[in-house]
Order: structure tokens, then sequence, then C-alpha cells
């Protein structure tokens, strides 16, 4: 008899232009139990971003509420309709060119959460076509590294996702 093709389920998501590391499950069962996980700040998501703009600190927390944009149904916005709180640490880990590249660790998780914040403090992400001007091929935000705990075994896990080549091409 052969075995039944199982679907994927997904635990988080990305934005689509944004590239590296998801979540996904193979067994639904998994899924609340990994929703658990990320609520109770058991699963760390970290990204990097090139954004428009030198920081004055070289880290710090970005904690603005974000709801959704009246005008444009596809973006959110700080304060709009429907605000829920949003906290965002950040790390300068490079400057050059009146660029940043940015260490981020997302303590929630909001639709467009990295996008708005950083947009909203003044250092939209290069290439992103909702927040930014600042044109560029790819939108660039990445999905760096997930830290996590596997259901039933309770090891630990860290998840590198590699760096696609055109990040590093400003």
């Amino acid at each position: 008899m052969a075995k039944k093709q199982l679907a994927p389920y997904m635990v988080h998501r990305i934005d689509q232009q944004t590239s590296g590391a998801i979540i996904i499950a193979k067994n639904p069962v998994v899924v609340p139990i990994l929703d658990r996980l990320i609520s109770t700040k058991q699963i760390a998501r970290n990204y990097l971003a090139w954004v428009s703009g030198e920081f004055e600190q070289q880290d710090g927390k970005i904690e603005l509420p974000i709801g959704r944009d009246p005008e444009d149904k596809r973006k959110r916005i700080i304060a709009g309709l429907n605000a829920q709180s949003a906290l965002t640490t950040y790390q300068v880990v490079d400057q050059k060119a009146g660029n940043s590249l940015v260490k981020l660790e997302l303590a929630t998780g909001r639709t467009h959460q990295l996008r708005v914040h950083l947009a909203g403090i003044g250092h939209p992400i290069i290439g992103d076509p909702l927040y930014s001007s600042v044109q560029n091929d790819k939108m660039l935000l990445h999905a760096a590294e997930l830290q996590l705990i596997l259901p039933f075994e309770q090891t630990k896990l860290k998840i590198n996702a590699p760096i696609p080549t055109y990040f590093n091409n400003l």
C-alpha cells in the first residue's frame, strides 16, 4: 500500500520578497506547539536588512504599534486601524555609502512588522516595494537565523539560511 502524501503546514511566514528560513511542520499536531513556542519567545527569528541611512545608536528597540493603512489594503502603518503592540530589536552590523546593515529580532510577529518599523523610524529597507522609495532589484531583507526547540525531542536547533549573493551587492 502506498504511503499517503502529507501536505506541509505553515507555522509562520515571511513576505514574498523576503529571502531566508521559515518553519514548516510535517505534522499538524506540532503546529499549535510551535505557535505557542513562538508566542512565548522560545523560538527566535533573526533577520538581516540593508536599510537607508545611518543609525545614531548602534542598537535599540523599536516599540511602535502597527495597524492597517486605511488608504491601502496591502499596507500597515504605525498606529493604524486596530493597531497592536509590536516590538523589534536591532543591532547595526555595518554601515557604508549612507546605508546600514542591521540585525533584527522579532519579539512580536505583526504583518510587515520589520518593514513598517524600519520605515517608521526613517530607515526603510532598500528595495521594499511598499514602504521605501530606495529602489533595488530585490528587497534586502533576509530571514537569516531561526533558533527553535524541536517538539517532542526538546532539542535546541539553530538554522542559518545562506545569505543570497545579491544581498551584499549594494
